[in-house]
């Protein structure tokens, strides 16, 4: 993994943690349970573990003969990652809609890296 990546990946991981904090500390506030709070930290950690699979596939793809087929077993993998996590998630009780605000957290963070190198540049 080059430096650039490196350093674009930790940079977003640590908005998303700030970020991540910042739904849970608002859960607290409204005086969600703590499943609510499960759901957000599961749901940030499942994008970001996501995120790191999509980042490892970019980098993997150029030295593949078949990238087109690489690229679609990734998005097939990742999804039913993604799947499998929520399920394994909800029957344990965890709301849907906390696992999809941590989710968003992560994305959004995404967009805040994205505006702040814009503006550094």
């Amino acid at each position: 993994m080059n430096q650039e990546i490196k350093t674009m990946t930790k940079t977003i991981r640590k908005i998303t943690l700030i970020e991540m904090v910042i739904a849970v500390l608002i859960s607290f506030l409204l005086g969600y349970n703590i499943k609510v709070t499960i759901g957000i930290i599961a749901g940030t950690m499942i994008g970001m573990i996501g995120f790191s699979m999509i980042v490892l596939m970019s980098e993997t793809i150029s030295q593949n003969p078949n990238p087109k087929g690489k690229a679609y077993r990734s998005y097939l993998l990742r999804y039913v990652f993604y799947g499998c996590m929520f399920a394994l998630f909800m029957l344990r009780g965890v709301p849907v809609l906390s696992l999809l605000i941590g989710m968003l957290c992560h994305k959004t963070s995404m967009y805040v890296y994205a505006f702040i190198k814009r503006k550094e540049d």
